[in-house]
């Protein structure tokens, strides 16, 4: 794990176009091109990692496989990755393992260290844009959705997008808070997701 810092910043879709001409403006070029992610997350029957994301309790873990493209996951010739966020008082890290029959870990679920026995939760997809300058990493999720993947079917769209600021554990904080203008908010798309759901 390495670690980071992670800042974010909720757009309303109306600001989208703002933001880009501001990355544009300030020498942000396109990392890699656009692309669907789809990620399903796991939790225990006590959704311990939803309530620690709620409290603000350090250190928590998300726990979740992911792959890219709309159906990503009816698709078993896909590449999937098991990836494990780890959130500390000050610092963001992940890791992730490469897997290819992703049936055993939907049916059987997950052993986490923190958590225990995870099980598949929720599937958010939206579609993501990649943006670089110096030694920071700017994404914008566009047209996110939330599917429950419980005993009932609900789907549900977050009405705006949000741009993710990542950069190293050393970058200086006051450089980054006063270069980036938009207002940094809390946005945790699993959050969010169950929380439509309850």
């Amino acid at each position: 794990m390495i670690p980071r810092i992670e800042q974010k910043a909720e757009l309303k879709p109306e600001n989208y176009l703002v933001a880009i001409d501001w990355l544009k403006s300030n020498n942000f070029n396109i990392l890699y091109p656009e692309r669907i992610v789809s990620s399903i997350y796991f939790d225990n029957d006590k959704m311990q990692s939803y309530f620690d994301t709620v409290e603000g309790i350090t250190p928590r873990r998300k726990i979740r496989i992911r792959s890219y493209g709309k159906n990503a996951f009816d698709d078993s010739s896909k590449q999937f990755n098991i990836e494990t966020k780890l959130s500390g008082e000050y610092y963001r890290s992940k890791t992730q393992k490469k897997i290819t029959d992703i049936k055993e870990y939907f049916e059987n679920g997950i052993i986490d260290s923190q958590y225990g026995f995870c099980m598949p939760k929720v599937k958010i997809t939206y579609k993501r844009e990649y943006f670089s300058f110096k030694d920071w990493r700017v994404t914008i999720d566009r047209f996110i959705n939330y599917e429950h993947l419980g005993d009932s079917f609900y789907k549900s769209d977050d009405p705006n997008f949000v741009m993710e600021i990542k950069t190293s554990i050393n970058q200086n904080h006051t450089e980054l808070r006063t270069f980036f203008e938009f207002p940094r908010s809390k946005f945790s798309k699993y959050e969010r997701a169950v929380a439509s759901f309850i």
